[in-house]
């Protein structure tokens, strides 16, 4: 399992497989360097995983893993993941950045789920741009839900935005 400490998450999971499976007890540190591993290598499921074991083992998680963790998590489209580490950080007292928000909004919709993304949206309390709807609209659209796509961008246009090919393009093309 020391080759988490060189990055190669791939070969330190197989070897924390078999020394899990071995009965070997596998100590914080380890599963810290696990954790910072797979951040590294943008493996979302393994990030997820490792985090959980040291959540239920009660380690404390510092701000920047969980940041690091969440990153990875929206590349990955895991929405419900990113959401968890955004609340992890808030709970840390980490502000919670218009662009972080926004990241788990397009994960959202990316990753199949553009209705919740929408009501992400409707809950921002900051001042949204056409750029934070557009995932939202192309989302509907990769769903199969013109009509819903449509919807958005009209209720942009009522809003008084000034909506242009980015809106339109994913509407006409769902």
């Amino acid at each position: 399992v020391q080759s988490a400490r060189a990055v190669d998450h791939v070969n330190a999971s197989k070897y924390l497989s078999k020394a899990l499976s071995s009965g070997v007890h596998v100590d914080d540190a380890t599963y810290t360097a696990l954790l910072v591993a797979a951040t590294r290598g943008s493996d979302a499921e393994s990030t997820i995983s490792h985090l959980q074991v040291l959540e239920n083992r009660k380690v404390e998680v510092s701000h920047s893993m969980y940041a690091a963790a969440f990153d990875v998590c929206v590349q990955a489209n895991n929405a419900f993941s990113a959401e968890h580490c955004l609340d992890k950080l808030s709970a840390q007292g980490v502000a919670v950045t218009n662009t972080r928000y926004l990241a788990v909004v397009k994960a959202l919709a990316e990753g199949g789920d553009p209705k919740l993304a929408e009501q992400w949206l409707e809950k921002a309390d900051f001042d949204l741009q056409i750029s934070a709807y557009v995932p939202v609209v192309k989302g509907y659209g990769l769903a199969g839900m013109p009509g819903r796509a449509a919807q958005l961008a009209e209720r942009m246009i009522i809003n008084g935005m000034d909506v242009n090919r980015s809106v339109f393009d994913p509407v006409v093309a769902a």
